[in-house]
């Protein structure tokens, strides 16, 4: 099982979360299907329309919501008495189901009387009963610092702390099953992190009491030789002892080490030495700053994260008999990062990026950002989540699409994990700041998660302005007038249709074909041709082209990292007027900094390319030119952009909104730009045009005075960064 852990720091900061709406399309709604929702099953029964409700009970947390017939949803915040909105027809079915389980605390609740046909009178019977969620987690408080898996032999090892009522500064064996300590000898002052061999011959200790790792062999536990770490030449001997801040055994050499050093309380420190036994090959030359280690297949190469500084960069580095070599720095690689696994060829990280070190791009990613451990024999990602509210949740996800799989919560574990790994069949241990040691049992059996997203109708409205509200939370979608379907992106937390891009028929409210397309899709564009469509990854560094209407996907085109900001993700696509070839990318980087806009002709990028605080882009009446556009606090700021042979050239003007915070997203159609205002969808005063005449004459206004602005600085920083789309997943456990 491939599991191997790194020690690491608390999270530093949140990635920002953006939800995926709900499809809505403009449709005729059938007879009986109108007027919220309410169900129709058996034959009408004259008499006034009659209430389903019942009572709540046990709950404490907050968000359960409620749903009769899938579609009448209503929210519940107390114990008590409640009634459903739509009102049914004496005769009409009714089946209440709990769509949103409550969280802060997270809690189970189940429905019973839930089902039937109302009569004449109001259904006043069902019952909704809340309680605590059973934990699949047993804790122990042993004073464990870090922890290990033998897979030779079957054996669990942890280190027991300076701090620990009993066995201090000591490593155990600790049988799963009870939590209990066997075999106990004393390891050195302030046990830390522990790693064995994978050939089980032999285990490590770093010392943060002294400068130095012991090594054990095994099954028997006994101490072998002192592994001494030295001190920082700058703070000389004492002030300037070096600790291991990780260190991982090379695979397939059990006598081969890597060693993070750093000196306590000074940061940044960090180095990376390779010990042979005790002696110490020659200094690392290169490379990021290495808080965090991962071998890679062999002990030819190495990994490493930088968890001190704001980089969060990777580390890559060549290994042979003289030390470790800096081959390569990807800065922004793991934002939030500080915990590296290796799998497979792939490194994951506890931000939840996945990354192909081979070429530097970010091949997936998944939505819940926590402690990781990859089981690659079962195709299985856990994760260890902790949602705003400070539960912390467990979440499988399915290695190939990562997926979600399963999910749990651990009521009873609140304090921050330090680390995860397998163990045994299905088992998994862990172990937090407070010394707690973890078993989590049958993980390979989790609860699915209830995500929703299946596709099915929510609400409709019938009438001149009829309307229908479907389950599909979709990313970005796009009408195909060819095939007369709607194409959408849907993330990874759609049920049953996570990570892919589907046809959906909007005349029959009905998914017509789907498929798998890549971690987290985003925008879309059609070609010209009407059978190609673009399509752009929030969870990736590339973008693809599919042929309609068989959804068939060429390789991803790669977009690699810059060497100056890092990873770069298609935020936005769209395909050149009168090409099926030519595309414009927007390339955002990882925070708050400036987008690259390039152009390319199939996969080939054109040399010339800018960066510009652009939000999205949209070209014009042809190939020759492309408007970028930004929002601030109170302006819409659109910008102009020639475009080439040799790609795009620097914007030479462009036009502001004079005053409010005016649009989110431009659409350019019959010579105009249309900006659409946040919060005023079906509002026509939130559709400002502006017409850009190239005369001279200077910008024009249609519904909304624009004013000719400068060039834009093209250092200036946009305010948001790359979008995830997420799901809150909380409310799909046990709902």
């Amino acid at each position: 099982m491939d599991c191997k852990d790194e020690h690491a720091r608390p999270r530093r900061r949140q990635r920002p979360i953006a939800p995926a709406v709900a499809l809505l399309t403009a449709a005729a709604v059938a007879s009986g299907c109108g007027g919220g929702g309410a169900g129709g099953g058996g034959n009408a029964v004259s008499g006034l329309p009659v209430h389903v409700g019942g009572t709540v009970s046990g709950l404490t947390g907050i968000g359960l919501v409620i749903a009769d017939n899938g579609s009448d949803r209503l929210t519940v915040t107390a114990n008590g008495p409640f009634v459903f909105p739509v009102a049914l027809e004496p005769g009409a079915s009714y089946d209440v189901t709990v769509a949103a389980q409550p969280d802060t605390p997270p809690q189970n609740c189940a429905v019973a009387n839930g089902a039937g046909t109302a009569g004449t009178g109001d259904v006043t019977s069902v019952a909704v009963t809340c309680g605590p969620l059973p934990s699949v987690a047993a804790v122990y408080p042993i004073g464990a610092t870090d922890l290990e898996w033998e897979a030779t032999r079957g054996a669990l090892y942890v280190t027991i702390g300076a701090s620990a009522a009993a066995g201090a500064n000591s490593v155990a064996r600790v049988d799963p099953a009870t939590g209990q300590i066997g075999q106990l000898v004393p390891a050195g002052p302030d046990p830390g992190v522990v790693r064995v061999s994978d050939d089980g011959a032999y285990l490590y200790v770093g010392l943060h009491g002294a400068s130095s790792v012991q090594r054990f062999q095994l099954p028997a536990l006994a101490a072998d030789i002192t592994i001494p770490l030295g001190y920082d030449a700058l703070y000389g001997p004492g002030r300037g002892d070096y600790v291991a801040g990780d260190l991982a055994v090379a695979p397939g050499a059990p006598r081969t080490i890597a060693v993070s050093r750093h000196v306590p309380t000074i940061y940044p420190t960090a180095n990376l030495v390779i010990f042979d036994d005790a002696a110490a090959r020659g200094p690392t030359g290169g490379g990021a700053l290495p808080d965090q280690l991962a071998w890679g297949a062999d002990a030819a190469t190495i990994y490493s994260v930088d968890a001190e500084t704001s980089d969060f960069s990777l580390g890559v580095y060549r290994v042979d008999a003289a030390g470790a070599h800096g081959t390569a720095t990807v800065r922004e690689a793991f934002p939030d990062g500080f915990e590296l696994r290796y799998s497979q060829g792939l490194l994951y990280g506890n931000d939840g990026n996945v990354i192909d070190p081979a070429s530097a791009n970010v091949v997936a990613s998944f939505p819940t950002p926590g402690r990781i451990c990859v089981d690659a024999a079962n195709q299985r990602l856990f994760v260890l989540w902790q949602d705003v509210g400070l539960n912390l949740w467990l979440v499988a996800y399915e290695l190939a699409h990562l997926t979600p799989v399963g999910i749990a919560p651990l009521p009873n574990v609140r304090n921050p994990v330090l680390r995860l790994v397998r163990f045994g069949r299905d088992g998994l241990a862990a172990v937090t700041n407070a010394g707690e040691l973890v078993i989590i049992a049958h993980a390979l059996s989790l609860p699915p998660p209830a995500l929703g997203g299946g596709g099915g109708l929510i609400a409709a409205r019938g009438g001149a302005t009829a309307y229908a509200v479907y389950d599909l939370p979709v990313n970005d979608l796009v009408w195909s007038a060819q095939q007369n379907l709607l194409y959408v992106t849907l993330p990874s937390t759609a049920a049953g249709r996570g990570n892919s891009i589907a046809a959906f028929d909007p005349a029959a409210g009905a998914i017509r074909a789907s498929a798998f397309i890549g971690s987290e899709p985003g925008r879309l564009s059609l070609a010209a041709d009407g059978q190609t469509l673009y399509l752009g990854f929030y969870g990736m560094t590339a973008f693809a082209r599919l042929t309609l209407p068989d959804l068939t996907r060429s390789a991803p085109v790669l977009l690699g990292a810059d060497p100056g900001f890092g990873p770069l993700y298609a935020v936005d696509v769209q395909a050149a007027p009168g090409s099926s070839t030519t595309l414009a990318v927007l390339r955002s980087f990882y925070g708050a900094i400036t987008p690259s806009l390039a152009i390319f002709d199939g996969a080939t990028p054109r040399s010339q390319t800018v960066l510009d605080a652009n939000d999205g882009v949209q070209w014009g009446g042809d190939a020759s030119v492309l408007y970028g556009y930004h929002t601030g606090a109170d302006v819409l700021d659109v910008a102009v952009f020639p475009v080439t042979a040799t790609g795009v050239m620097p914007s030479t003007a462009g036009m502001e909104a004079l005053y409010g915070s005016v649009a989110r997203s431009v659409h350019f159609a019959s010579n105009l730009l249309y900006g659409l205002r946040p919060g005023e969808s079906d509002d026509s005063r939130g559709l400002p045009g502006g017409r850009w005449l190239g005369d001279g004459a200077g910008p024009r206004r249609r519904g909304r005075l624009f004013r000719e602005r400068r060039p834009r600085d093209p250092r200036r920083r946009a305010v948001r960064g790359r979008p995830r789309a997420r799901h809150d997943l909380r409310h799909a456990a046990g709902a």
